[in-house]
């Protein structure tokens, strides 16, 4: 169960990622207001956030996952969010069962692709987690995606 809920999380999380800056019919892809690349992320709580629009082309959507306590949080919002707010978001769900399962790191690195007429992202995300009751059961994952949405 342990590795089956990290597994999943992480291809949560990257299956998001290769979603992010799409925007239909654009030049260049969406990103959240005050963000330099297409995923956002804020090193100083290892948050990550993105927007892209829906198949209409007309609204926008926001997801953000960030680790809060001993779980790894995501929202997805419809309303406006820039940098500032963007890793601050109240009531998220969590994404590993927390009933059994204590995640114990979350860790969130980018770094920036590119030539000269295009850049983009590699992500790398780290997940440790263990059996709540049985700490010595524990694991640790880690996967890197290209943001496949270029500036």
């Amino acid at each position: 169960m342990l590795q089956q809920d990290v597994n999943d999380a992480l291809r949560n999380i990257k299956e998001d990622i290769l979603r992010a800056g799409y925007v239909s019919g654009g030049s260049s892809s969406l990103k959240i207001s005050g963000a330099i690349e297409t995923v956002y992320i804020n090193p100083s709580n290892n948050c990550l956030a993105y927007t892209y629009q829906d198949k209409t082309g007309t609204q926008k959507y926001y997801s953000i996952y960030y680790k809060d306590r001993n779980k790894i949080v995501y929202k997805e919002l419809s309303s406006d969010i820039n940098t500032t707010t963007a890793c601050s978001v109240n009531y998220a769900n969590s994404l590993i069962y927390e009933k059994s399962i204590k995640v114990t790191d979350f860790n969130i690195s980018s770094e920036v692709v590119g030539s000269s007429s295009a850049a983009s992202q590699y992500i790398t995300m780290t997940l440790k987690a263990e059996v709540k009751n049985n700490t010595s059961i524990k694991t640790e994952k880690f996967t890197k995606v290209k943001v496949r949405n270029w500036q």
